[in-house]
């Protein structure tokens, strides 16, 4: 029997997988987005303004659909992640201005939130305590799984999907364990089967009733809760 108070996935689940879309691209919306309807599932989206701005009607009608809006601004990082010329109050008003931006296109507010990087560091030292106050979870491209309850929701670990070569079983979470999976460019030219691999996946996950397929910040705030809930003190017998 499973102990009292024990960590337990919803809809009768064993692990959990979130997909996650970067960048607001344009074949999000138009071949993404069907998709993700036809099977019922519902996603990440992190994105920037600038891309918001180039098609506002439809990407509000994607948060109205049950989608996830994450921010994936610092677009003055490196590529490790780094922004050597940023100050922490030119970070702080990016991000005000990237959430205001999403708040009145899409009219939701943003929990999640993408880092470019594995670094962290700006001209005055790391900006991940400024992160940490502002969103509740954080995506690191440390390629590796989240150990369910036990998930830094402020460092979890993603795995960018290039391709489906291999069995899929390779890519979904272990009993226990969340997965974030990335799609990167996934649908750029180079990958001409994408649409194909990612019908394959949901088909896939459609059969697979123990992963919880859910956004980031759904998974998050499920694990959230049951850590606050699980460290109160039970009542004392009367």
């Amino acid at each position: 029997m499973r102990e009292a108070g024990a960590f337990v996935w919803p809809e009768g689940a064993v692990s959990a997988l979130s997909l996650a879309f970067d960048g607001g691209l344009p074949e999000h919306i138009e071949l993404v987005l069907p998709i993700l309807a036809e099977h019922e599932v519902k996603a990440t989206f992190y994105v920037t303004v600038p891309a918001l701005l180039e098609n506002p009607i439809v990407w509000k009608k994607l948060a109205e659909a049950g989608h996830e809006i994450g921010s994936h601004s610092l677009l003055g990082a490196t590529v490790t992640g780094e922004l050597p010329a940023w100050t922490l109050e030119m970070l702080k008003e990016d991000l005000r201005m990237t959430e205001k931006g999403i708040a009145e296109i899409c009219e939701v507010p943003v929990s999640s939130f993408a880092l470019p990087g594995l670094a962290t560091e700006c001209s005055e030292g790391d900006y991940r305590p400024v992160l940490s106050k502002l969103y509740t979870t954080i995506r690191t491209p440390e390629p590796r799984a989240n150990l369910g309850p036990e998930s830094d929701l402020f460092s979890l670990g993603s795995m960018a999907w290039k391709n489906l070569q291999g069995p899929v079983e390779s890519f979904l979470p272990e009993e226990g364990q969340w997965n974030i999976a990335v799609f990167d460019g996934f649908f750029g030219p180079e990958y001409m089967a994408a649409e194909d691999d990612l019908r394959f996946l949901l088909a896939h996950l459609g059969r697979r009733k123990e992963i919880w397929t859910a956004p980031v910040g759904w998974v998050g705030e499920y694990i959230s809760k049951w850590k606050v809930a699980s460290s109160r003190p039970s009542a004392s017998p009367s």
